[in-house]
């Protein structure tokens, strides 16, 4: 399952959340445009499937983040409209004119950059952010948008030859990125995983961290965020993490991982909080 959303959709989505959660209007209608620029790039052939594949039920998936297949090309030409719509918007010249220092990098250089955003390589994404003068979630961001054709067309032909129904792990089968939502829909709330790279999805216990593998009941906590139906945190006390939940049998889908994990960052705040106010027990005690 790895679905890639319609221009229609996606304008579709950013109304839909501009009425339920006016505060997020702006920034959601920005990142409205900016991935409907990632939708006009051509999809690129697809990839050529490394190795034996992925290994059921071992959980070894296709690729590792660090390992992704990189088209420098095409990467740099949106890159480089996507740092031109940003030089368009209002202040936005400051970030143009940082984007435009990290294209002026050679490829032996913006690579390894590259690979620590698909790696989640935090510190070395602070790094480069700092020395091309960049807010690092603004740079996180804008190479995500221009890595996000390729992945996804990486994730449409792997998924062609797979069976994602005996995928075990919590981990994208594809990419091995990690999900940051889920989604429950069809009758009893099947639970569905979303990785936050190629946007594959894949099924999932519902009762069990796709982090830690944890299953324990008593470390699995629920939070239902009051006065927003349709949404939950899923949180794991063993290992401190958590997950954006959307109900798809109460709000309008499909799910759009940038668009959605950036209008449920205040769940992200209340998880944050949730574990500040209930420390992790110390394993063995």
């Amino acid at each position: 399952m790895c679905p890639q959303p319609s221009p229609e959709q996606i304008k579709d989505k950013v109304a839909a959340i501009r009425r339920r959660q006016p505060a997020y209007g702006e920034v959601v209608a920005w990142m409205g445009d900016l991935l409907g620029l990632s939708q006009q790039d051509p999809l690129p052939v697809p990839a050529p499937t490394p190795g034996p594949g992925p290994g059921f039920p071992e959980g070894r998936s296709l690729f590792i983040p660090a390992e992704l297949p990189l088209d420098m090309e095409r990467t740099r030409a949106l890159l480089a409209r996507l740092a031109a719509k940003a030089a368009a918007r209002k202040g936005g010249r400051e970030q143009a004119a940082g984007l435009e220092r990290l294209l002026a990098l050679p490829d032996q250089t913006l690579r390894p950059v590259l690979t620590a955003v698909l790696a989640g390589d935090l510190q070395a994404q602070e790094k480069t952010a700092q020395e091309q003068g960049l807010d690092p979630q603004v740079l996180n961001l804008f190479l995500r948008l221009a890595l996000r054709p390729g992945l996804l067309a990486l994730a449409q032909a792997a998924c062609e030859g797979l069976d994602l129904t005996r995928w075990p792990a919590g981990h994208c089968p594809v990419c091995g990125g990690a999900p940051r939502l889920a989604s429950l829909d069809g009758e009893g709330g099947h639970r569905r995983l979303h990785c936050s790279l190629c946007e594959t999805v894949w099924p999932y216990p519902r009762r069990q961290c796709p982090f830690c593998e944890n299953q324990e009941s008593e470390d699995l906590v629920v939070l239902l965020p009051e006065g927003e139906e349709g949404f939950r945190l899923d949180l794991c006390r063993r290992c401190g993490l958590h997950l954006k939940t959307l109900d798809l049998r109460c709000l309008s889908g499909p799910v759009i991982p940038l668009l959605d994990d950036l209008a449920t960052w205040h769940l992200d705040l209340a998880a944050l909080k949730y574990f500040e106010e209930n420390p992790r027990p110390v394993q063995g005690s």
